[in-house]
């Protein structure tokens, strides 16, 4: 299966009732205002009005939301397992793709939680049945309870016990194998947030795996929403109470999902991004696995961040140091091979990605990343901290003149 025609499919399953298509949030939006977006939901949120005024603490909605989209994110976390590799584990991605399949559902009245959750979870096992993804090689991660000051590692120390997952028989009773769900007391199955000071809701997620290969690959996500901090004068957490709102959401990761459909044993077989190994693979001679990896793992999120309008100089401190490592990245390995960014490969690149993607806002600002990235090179090429040779490489690669 092709990336667009699972993106078309899932756009397409059956969702909750009255959920409507919108588009995919940008890179940069007030959701995230520390990072790029990296998930799902906050983007739209906090376009809503909450009852207190806006929503500017992701905590109440002035009504019910019921959508769907496919969202590209970006995760910096990603980047540092993008550079070492784990054998032990599946590649990622630092720029992906992710849809719902039950649609996100955001009710006002909070006394539905099990009704949405519950949907939520058969929303997916339906549809992994539907595409013959075995439940047996199904596995679930689940928060089995306990203090908040355990599961958060003592980020958060009041006095709360948690009960364990309130969806766990929900997915035996869905066809997965109680032996394959997975006891879990961190954060990764209890949600506990503060998104960048901004208090939030909390809740319950389960972390969806398929033995895949002998590994267990993550290739979902299921939400719950169901607890409402208590914040003190200094916005910080203090308590949590039931939440007086219901949110539900399932969703699937594609690149990742795509691997299963089409049982590949890396992520880079997958058709958005094959095309781009195998172009940089016979355009540079000499160049290894591992170079062609950080060329196309680095290039790709300067791409959609600079299309969705994060030049330097709107980027805050946040952004531009997660940025940075994207830049040093590809100016290193473009300049070990010789290369500048008025090459013809660059161009060639940029616009491979973007087709791929059937991106026409990327097509159309082809020359704007371009540039973008030779004035960053320019900043590099002037930072005196830097030894003369690392200066002359970004100068080399920027296209300028040599230093003197």
């Amino acid at each position: 299966m092709k990336f667009q025609e699972l993106k078309a499919l899932l756009l397409n399953v059956p969702k909750y009732p009255g959920t409507v298509p919108v588009k995919p949030g940008p890179m940069i939006n007030e959701g995230y205002p520390s990072n790029f977006n990296l998930s799902f939901a906050w983007y739209e949120w906090t376009k809503k009005e909450g009852i207190k005024g806006p929503n500017k603490q992701y905590v109440s909605f002035a009504g019910d939301m019921f959508y769907t989209k496919c969202q590209p994110c970006i995760r910096p976390q990603d980047w540092k397992a993008v550079i070492d590799n784990d054998p032990n584990q599946y590649r990622y991605l630092s720029y992906f793709h992710m849809s719902d399949v039950s649609g996100l559902i955001a009710k006002i009245d909070g006394a539905q939680k099990k009704e949405i959750g519950i949907f939520s979870i058969n929303s997916l096992i339906d549809f992994f049945k539907s595409q013959n993804i075995d439940i047996n090689n199904v596995h679930v991660a689940y928060c089995q309870g306990g203090k908040v000051v355990d599961l958060t590692n003592g980020k958060y120390t009041f006095d709360k016990v948690i009960d364990k997952d309130p969806f766990y028989d929900d997915w035996i009773n869905a066809g997965v194998p109680m032996k394959n769900m997975i006891s879990d007391a961190t954060r990764d199955t209890f949600l506990s947030l503060k998104n960048y000071s901004r208090p939030s809701p909390w809740g319950y997620r389960n972390e969806i795996f398929y033995n895949h290969h002998g590994k267990l690959l993550d290739i979902a996500t299921v939400e719950h929403l169901c607890f409402e901090p208590t914040i003190d004068n200094e916005l910080e957490i203090i308590d949590i109470t039931d939440y007086k709102h219901a949110f539900s959401i399932s969703a699937v990761g594609l690149e990742r999902l795509l691997m299963v459909l089409n049982n590949f044993s890396d992520i880079r077989q997958v058709d958005i991004v094959a095309p781009l190994y195998d172009k940089i693979r016979t355009s540079i001679k000499n160049v290894t696995e591992d170079d062609i990896d950080a060329i196309v793992q680095s290039i790709r999120p300067i791409q959609a961040i600079v299309t969705d309008g994060g030049t330097w100089q709107r980027l805050n401190n946040r952004r531009r140091e997660i940025t940075r490592a994207y830049y040093i990245e590809f100016a290193d390995l473009w300049g070990k091979y010789n290369l500048t960014v008025d090459s013809d490969l660059l161009t060639e690149i940029l616009n491979l990605n973007a087709n791929l993607l059937e991106n026409d806002k990327m097509k159309a600002n082809i020359d704007k990343v371009k540039n973008e990235l030779q004035k960053r090179l320019i900043i590099m090429a002037d930072n005196k901290h830097l030894s003369v040779e690392q200066r002359q490489i970004y100068r080399n690669v920027g296209g300028l003149a040599n230093e003197h």
